[in-house]
């Protein structure tokens, strides 16, 4: 006779989305659509990069980003949880904000976190053919990143470091996966 068949409790619920996303101004800077794949609310799970190629897909615990416009539909919020509140109330989280500077012709990108109250400073730029994100102030080692739109549903944020010699090694990759909104609920606070 085997061992005994013990019952796995099954993972705690996500947070249902909030469904309140805002909308871009119409005199908004037509950059802003750049970042537009950030809109919504994503479940995010994520591999590592072992030996030369992608790890397996870590399914739990996932995180979770809640992407809106803000400042009267000129900017782009996105909030950040290291686990899913639904599955952690209490997790770590933070907000990055992204308003493009028409004037600069650059963006303005912040970050910071509950847990550590520090004001990143982040540049963005097309490097290689791809929107790349650098830490300006403080430098953060390995908080560089790419970002690739994979549909209306799904993106990648790849981060990286840069040897010595100008390239790149992968370190690890969110995948994200948009969380449907309830039919009818699209644009009302949850």
């Amino acid at each position: 006779m085997g061992a005994p068949v013990v019952a796995q409790e099954a993972d705690p619920p996500l947070a249902p989305p909030s469904c309140d996303y805002g909308a871009a101004s119409d005199d908004a800077a037509p950059e802003l659509s750049q970042f537009d794949f950030l809109i919504g609310d994503f479940t995010i799970t994520g591999r590592v990069w072992a030996g030369g190629e992608w790890g397996p897909v870590i399914e739990s615990p996932r995180a979770r980003l809640v992407g809106r416009y803000i400042l009267g539909g000129r900017a782009i919020q996105d909030e950040w949880y290291d686990n899913d509140p639904g599955q952690n109330p209490k997790s770590t989280r933070g907000v990055t904000t992204r308003i493009y500077d028409p004037k600069a012709g650059e963006w303005k990108v912040s970050w910071t976190s509950a847990d550590a109250p520090v004001i990143t400073r982040l540049r963005v730029s097309m490097e290689n053919g791809q929107f790349t994100m650098r830490t300006v102030d403080p430098e953060t080692p390995n908080y560089d990143a790419v970002f690739e739109r994979e549909g209306p549903d799904r993106w990648t944020r790849t981060a990286f470091k840069t040897e010595a010699d100008g390239t790149r090694t992968n370190l690890w990759q969110a995948i994200a996966t948009r969380i449907p909104c309830p039919q009818g609920l699209m644009g009302l606070r949850a």
